[in-house]
């Protein structure tokens, strides 16, 4: 069977992206699936899709500018309406009219009445809900409502939400099922739940309501100052939210860490998973995190939490809206390991009823009764394959408790080695044996930057590598010096690695801000230090000194905001100066994060006219930057 999906862009990054290619995955061990994306906004996708799925795009924004005028035929009061125009119309219209499916799946209302209205009963028409009925403006309901009657069948991801649209539509009824997303198993093993890190993950939209989770962890804070929040995705509150986050002090506490692809790798060091949102259509993250091995406290939402959740079991459900409760569900699994870690192996148990697999055999068992006539088509039909596209050699990477990083790349090349060449200075490579290279810490020397990883062929030739999974959760430093090395994933989906080479190190551990002076805690690797510490200035000679005061092997800096404003606007390097030997800059190193700058974000103060604040460079060191207010 043919099966296609129209979604809104495949090249994006989202919810119903990612429930779109789970199921593509597992119905194309029996079936020819094609997505086909209305827009294409980059060279490749940023999730995977299994490359024997066909992707087709209508409508390249790359290379095609388009005044066309708005569209007459996609609802004006979808969010997305500003986007649609007279090409997208022609191109849905010609795509709906030519095609060979069997089965076209919308997956969004404006595209549910694009396929009510242009789509051919040569084939199966449905429709998916991946929001919610309630969520939906009344004239948006309206438009999707009639689409609905021209569609052969129409899917929610929730039962609560199917009754919802059957009590809206009695007529129809019989059209509307519920058939659950699906969220494919991991190559990673589950988290040990013991890493002191609550993970939550979604755009970060009004829905959403991570202001009431900030809120909850201040409480968390207060008793339990060794815990951590990460926060992934991105969206238009995260002004708002960073704001929340210096108005409360929890800046050391708190990290919006922006959108991470694949996300799996981020729930596997967690410990708690946190959603907070006042309607969930379905739970995508509550599944992902399930399967990653920790339990998830949630409010208790319309409609998708509760019919994953099982409260007591794999997570706690609490009253929506509550950020107490919020606060006192984190508390109670932070505070009971044995509990945290049971709720974490029964949740991998529930994740699996929810794998692609089984919500695959479901969609097959709608087709099949929507069939009719053509039933026995359907059935009879034998599974096309389709030519995949070329697809770039992906290497997944696992950092190990000894900081030895092991790469898999793919094996079935003609590889005959892994090189990894220093991105500044291409003369300076390393060279590991394939197919099982690992980079040692101890015995493989990389110098201080970023290296990039390729595949070499009999001939000599280098492809570079693509980055599939970076299990960074295991990260450790080496203490006689520091060697930090981090594999990660660049902006154009290669596999990297960052490596920072030091003799002696002084890491940051706490940063505050007032009005007068910037306070930095942190400890000296590598070498006993004795000295003074300063900044200076990076566009002239000038050095202001920084009050410094040491307890073994700890430090605290005490930067007098007055001294840098006498100074004049600048950027300010924090440096340590010992008795003999070179200068030690100071930053933050130890940890899975590649570059701080856009996470660790620190509150500003104005004096004399003049904003001062700290940040973190691209090299992940430790400025000050004093602007004119």
């Amino acid at each position: 069977m043919h099966i296609a999906f129209l979604l809104h862009n495949a090249f994006g990054i989202g919810g119903t992206i990612r429930a779109v290619t789970n199921l593509s995955q597992a119905l194309t061990e029996r079936h020819h699936v094609e997505i086909v994306s209305v827009f294409r906004s980059a060279d490749t996708p940023t999730l995977s899709v299994d490359p024997r799925v066909q992707m087709t795009s209508l409508v390249d924004t790359r290379h095609e500018p388009d005044n066309t005028g708005p569209s007459r035929i996609y609802p004006t009061a979808e969010a997305r309406y500003d986007l649609y125009s007279r090409l997208t119309d022609h191109r849905i219209t010609k795509y709906l009219r030519s095609t060979s499916a069997d089965v076209v799946i919308g997956t969004r209302p404006g595209l549910n009445v694009c396929l009510a209205a242009l789509g051919s009963r040569r084939y199966l028409r449905i429709g998916q809900e991946h929001v919610t009925h309630d969520l939906h403006s009344p004239d948006l309901r309206t438009a999707q409502n009639q689409a609905i009657a021209q569609l052969d069948a129409f899917v929610t991801v929730s039962e609560a939400d199917a009754a919802t649209y059957r009590t809206a539509l009695p007529a129809l009824a019989d059209r509307i099922r519920a058939i659950p997303n699906g969220v494919p198993p991991t190559r990673l093993s589950p988290a040990d739940g013991h890493s002191k890190l609550v993970v939550a993950a979604g755009r970060l939209i009004p829905v959403k309501h991570y202001e009431l989770l900030v809120d909850a962890f201040a409480k968390v804070v207060t008793e339990r100052p060794d815990w951590r929040l990460r926060l992934y995705g991105r969206g238009p509150r995260r002004q708002e939210l960073h704001d929340q986050i210096d108005e409360l002090g929890l800046h050391e506490h708190v990290r919006l860490m922006g959108p991470v692809s694949p996300i799996e790798t981020e729930w596997a060091k967690g410990a708690i998973a946190a959603v907070t949102s006042s309607v969930e259509s379905f739970g995508l993250t509550i599944v992902e995190a399930m399967r990653a091995g920790i339990p998830v406290v949630s409010t208790d939402c319309p409609h998708g939490p509760r019919e994953i959740i099982t409260h007591g079991r794999d997570g706690l459900l609490v009253p929506n809206g509550d950020a107490h409760a919020v606060a006192d569900a984190l508390l109670h699994l932070i505070n009971d390991d044995a509990l945290r870690l049971a709720m974490g192996h029964a949740a991998v148990h529930t994740a699996r009823t929810f794998e692609p697999q089984h919500t695959a055999a479901r969609y097959e068992r709608l087709f099949a009764d929507l069939g009719g006539v053509t039933r026995r088509r359907f059935l009879r039909r034998k599974p096309v394959t389709p030519t995949p596209p070329p697809q770039r050699l992906a290497a997944d990477c696992v950092v190990d408790a000894d900081g030895d990083l092991h790469i898999h790349p793919p094996t079935n090349t003609l590889a005959t080695a892994v090189v990894c060449r220093l991105r500044t200075d291409p003369t300076k490579t390393l060279r590991l044996p394939y197919p099982s290279p690992a980079i040692s810490r101890r015995r493989h020397a990389l110098s201080d930057g970023r290296w990039d990883l390729y595949l070499e062929s009999p001939d000599g030739t280098l492809t570079r590598l693509a980055a599939g999974l970076c299990d960074t959760r295991a990260l450790t430093a080496g203490r006689g010096g520091i060697t930090v090395r981090i594999p990660y994933t660049t902006d154009k989906g290669n596999l990297s690695i960052r490596v920072w080479q030091r003799p002696t190190h002084a890491e940051v551990d706490h940063i505050e801000v007032d009005t007068t002076c910037t306070i930095v805690d942190g400890r000296i690797l590598g070498a006993a230090f004795t000295g003074t510490a300063a900044a200076e200035s990076r566009a002239g000679q000038q050095s202001v000194e920084v009050r410094l005061a040491q307890r073994g092997d700890r430090f605290r800096l005490v930067i007098d905001h007055a001294r840098l404003t006498a100074a004049g606007g600048d950027t300010w390097d924090l440096w340590l100066h010992p008795a003999t030997g070179d200068p030690i800059r100071v930053g933050r190193l130890l940890d899975d994060i590649v570059n701080r700058s856009t996470i660790d974000v620190y509150p500003a103060v104005e004096l004399h006219g003049l904003r001062i604040r700290p940040y973190y460079t691209t090299a992940n060191n430790l400025s000050i930057r004093v602007r004119p207010a």
